[in-house]
């Protein structure tokens, strides 16, 4: 055995036994080929495990065992999380096995770092906090990365940590996390991660084999199905108030891009307004009968997506509104003379200068009604496979990760998106959609929230949401 693996072997964890002693064969194995990779091993590494399976101690411990016996002077070594609070469990647990293995003289703890011999350091960076672009590493743990937020700077660590690696020979990632939601965009890491033969993926099955079935049934019973899912059996699973399945947004793409109008269909355009933060979104869609070409039936059976428009803003340029204009009146008479529904409290002025131009628009205020209404129309069409979009990785996108959200004292319903994201194209959609609909006569039926306790459903009811056909 080498003298890294003896120093890693020889630590104790917190119940007094060596780690050594006390790790599982997958344990041993994730940290053999994180320290001592042999000739053209892969010197990244994505690792999922179960909640409670030692993440944070075992990627502690490696760290310890790399500062003493293997990493060369001035080496920096950078546990990156979610947020400082978050790193600073690994300094705590490197803390806790530096004390209880007789290395204070050897290793230094202060703060949010780790001093070692010749100058040797571990710092802590938050996905939250200034850009990472500059480091230079020996050694990087990414920590919990499915929990890592969906904003632009988390994203941009995630650029400075996986372009640092190759400023240094033989710099080792490891990316550490129990499973999370399949829509954030840590799952498409570990989905480019598993085919490229520059990482190493080992993703440990749950549940894990020292927990009771007694405290996994009490877990079971205070946990969502999806919760449950994630956190123990370590499976990438969507959260129940998700406005869609994933299953049932790929049937939704049926559409190779934009669709030209057509004589004798009657369109409808929504329009959602954002200038800085957010964006300007305008769809243009259509109800026609399910399995004909083009209206003449009574009862239309599918709405489909013909164009969308994005318009993207920020602090230094936002949206011109003149442009809004100009495209929304050039939509409109190209799609037949399309009615335009828009919020006036967005753009009054827009609005009005709209109708002067022969434009007709019709204000639709987000109310609470109106918000649920959106909410229930997307959620039943996208259900019962009644909405044909076009393959727009954006729209996409924003549709897989939109929620449900309870609004009012009456409990209805509206999509939302988390911190960092964007529901414009979904609220644009859900605009146009219900306009054709209604022009149409055709009512969509009540959704409620999913039952925040799990549940095993029979039949119809499926994911905790129902919905009656049409």
């Amino acid at each position: 055995m080498s003298e890294t693996l003896e120093v890693l072997s020889g630590l104790i964890l917190e119940d007094g036994r060596k780690w050594g002693v006390a790790a599982a064969p997958w344990q041993q194995e994730d940290a053999r080929a994180i320290l001592e990779p042999g000739p053209g091993d892969p010197l990244m590494h994505f690792l999922t495990r179960p909640r409670g399976g030692s993440k944070t101690t075992d990627l502690g411990a490696v760290c310890v065992a790399a500062i003493v016996a293997q990493l060369p002077p001035e080496s920096r070594v950078y546990w990156v999380a979610a947020d400082r609070d978050q790193g600073r469990l690994g300094v705590d647990a490197m803390a806790g096995l530096v004390a209880r293995g007789g290395l204070a003289r050897v290793l230094k703890v202060s703060g949010w770092q780790v001093t070692g011999p010749g100058g040797i350091r571990v710092e802590v960076l938050a996905a939250d906090g200034p850009s990472a672009f500059g480091i230079r590493p020996a050694l990087i743990v990414v920590d919990e990365f499915a929990q890592w937020p969906s904003s632009s700077n988390a994203r941009q660590v995630w650029e400075a940590v996986i372009s640092a690696v190759l400023k240094v020979p033989g710099c080792r990632l490891v990316v550490i996390s129990t499973a999370g939601d399949p829509v954030h965009w840590s799952a498409k890491v570990l989905a480019a991660a598993r085919v490229s033969p520059a990482w190493r993926v080992n993703e440990v099955p749950g549940p894990l084999p020292w927990l009771s079935a007694e405290s996994l049934e009490a877990q079971r019973e205070m946990l969502t199905d999806s919760q449950f899912a994630r956190l123990h059996l370590n499976q990438w699973s969507a959260s129940e108030d998700r406005l869609v399945s994933q299953e049932a947004l790929a049937a939704a793409v049926v559409l190779k891009g934009p669709l030209e109008p057509r004589p004798g269909v009657v369109y409808r355009i929504g329009v959602d307004v954002g200038l800085r933060r957010d964006r300007t979104a305008i769809a243009v869609a259509h109800a026609e009968a399910a399995g004909e070409a083009a209206l003449g039936q009574t009862q239309p059976r599918r709405v489909v997506l013909d164009r969308l428009v994005v318009l993207a803003g920020s602090r230094e340029r936002e949206v011109q509104l003149d442009d809004v204009e100009d495209i929304v009146a050039d939509l409109s008479s190209m799609y037949n003379r399309a009615m335009v529904r828009m919020d006036p409290f967005q753009a009054i002025g827009v609005a009005q200068r709209l109708r002067r131009r022969g434009v007709s628009v019709e204000e639709y205020a987000f109310s609470t009604s109106h918000y649920a209404g959106m909410a229930q129309t997307l959620f039943v069409l996208l259900r019962n496979r009644l909405l044909w979009l076009p393959d727009d990785e954006r729209l996409l996108d924003e549709l897989a990760r939109v929620r449900f959200k309870e609004i009012g004292s009456t409990a209805q319903l509206r999509v939302d998106h988390d911190p960092g994201e964007h529901d414009d194209q979904v609220v644009a959609l859900g605009m146009a959609a219900t306009s054709v609909l209604e022009h149409a006569g055709w009512a969509t039926a009540r959704v409620t929230m999913p039952d925040p306790r799990p549940r095993r459903m029979d039949g119809p009811l499926t994911a905790g949401l129902y919905e009656r056909g049409f």
